[in-house]
């Protein structure tokens, strides 16, 4: 009974402390760009910066640092993960700040390559980690922003992709609405990050081409290792019969995969629409024949 009525005071003490800061209004903090991409010779110096705001009615402490957003690979250590030290390659003007409510701000960074580093991609988040002191209580609310930061040191790369699958959601689309929708799934074996750009080629049953649609609208980066699925709709008019649909993706500096696939489309809708207006226009010419 006894430990109850601790367990019960105690969890009202907890309440009653957090109360106040529950209703204290948040900070809300934001950040542009939200990705910055950098191409590099080894040893060499780049500045760059970040535009921060706090749209939120608090002032807020904030703390710049940076960390690897992903280990990346490399050939010539049989695909082993490297990591490396973002303190030794990124430094901030103003590690550390207030940011009065209502304030943008704009940070600058330098990114120092080393002299001695393999060429390719290397992946960070920089970001802001933003602490609130509340004073009525001493309760701090930590929380982190980041823009992604991808750096790729020119050199001897290899560039490497794969089509892992590319199909249709349905194998026979019986309605064009709301449309046919491709899906393939892209592996990046390269030293480094890809951004692949292309298009999927549809062509009828005679084999002429009667659309082109962009294979990655998005402009999805990526990154080294990375296996992603990306989504592209296909929203035609009308469509009849057997279709095939080419992907053509250029990865890096001209090289390409390509697959295929093939779909059907029986619009039974728009074919009872037609049968009834065919009918109608059949029955009144033959009215019209026997008068």
């Amino acid at each position: 009974m006894l430990k109850k009525i601790l367990f019960i005071s105690s969890f009202t003490l907890l309440i009653a402390n957090f109360t106040p800061a529950l209703a204290q209004k948040s900070s809300d903090i934001g950040i542009s760009p939200s990705l910055i991409e950098v191409n590099v010779e080894k040893g060499q110096t780049v500045n760059k910066q970040i535009h921060i705001i706090n749209n939120g009615q608090l002032n807020i402490s904030v703390e710049a640092s940076a960390s690897q957003f992903s280990y990346v690979k490399r050939k010539s250590e049989n695909t082993k993960l490297i990591k490396v030290d973002p303190n030794d390659w990124i430094s901030f003007s103003e590690p550390e700040f207030i940011l009065e409510a209502g304030q943008a701000k704009t940070i600058d960074f330098q990114i120092k390559i080393p002299d001695k580093v393999e060429p390719g991609g290397y992946d960070f988040l920089v970001g802001f980690n933003q602490v609130n002191d509340l004073k009525e209580n001493s309760i701090n609310i930590i929380n982190r922003i980041n823009t992604i930061l991808l750096v790729n040191i020119k050199g001897d790369i290899n560039y490497d992709a794969k089509i892992n699958s590319f199909q249709t959601n349905k194998k026979i689309y019986y309605t064009l609405n709301p449309g046919v929708q491709f899906n393939y799934n892209l592996f990046n074996n390269s030293d480094t990050f890809i951004l692949p750009q292309g298009e999927i080629v549809i062509s009828n049953i005679f084999g002429k081409v009667t659309s082109k649609i962009n294979a990655n609208s998005e402009t999805s980066r990526f990154l080294v290792g990375e296996e992603k699925e990306i989504l592209s709709n296909f929203t035609p008019k009308f469509l009849f019969g057997r279709y095939k649909a080419e992907l053509n993706l250029n990865y890096a500096n001209g090289l390409v995969v390509v697959d295929n696939c093939v779909f059907w489309v029986i619009p039974l809708r728009e074919l009872a629409l037609l049968l009834v207006i065919i009918v109608m226009i059949f029955t009144k010419f033959k009215k019209k024949n026997k008068k």
